[in-house]
């Protein structure tokens, strides 16, 4: 309901730019973002690349806090979501 919410939001924005703000943009933003690009018609490829662009934008800061857990429960927590990874092709 939500992940629509978003995507009705982009369709009924005036003329211009949509801003989507987040924390990290690989999750429930890099899904609303991969959503309205599909449906403008970007190929899934092109919108597969895209995300994983969020990798490298966002692999400093994910580095810092890392770096700030103290527990290895949870550091091994973070390391496994933690990444952007290119998962489509085609």
């Amino acid at each position: 309901e939500l992940f629509a919410a978003a995507v009705t939001a982009f369709a009924d924005a005036p003329p211009g730019a949509v801003v989507v703000q987040c924390a990290a943009g690989k999750d429930r933003t890099g899904l609303v973002v991969a959503l309205a690009l599909a449906l403008a018609g970007v190929p899934g490829d092109v919108i597969a690349a895209d995300y994983a662009l969020s990798d490298e934008a966002i692999r400093q800061r994910n580095d810092e806090m890392l770096a700030g857990v103290v527990s290895e429960e949870e550091r091994a927590r973070w390391r496994l979501i933690r990444h952007a990874r290119r998962l489509l092709t085609g």
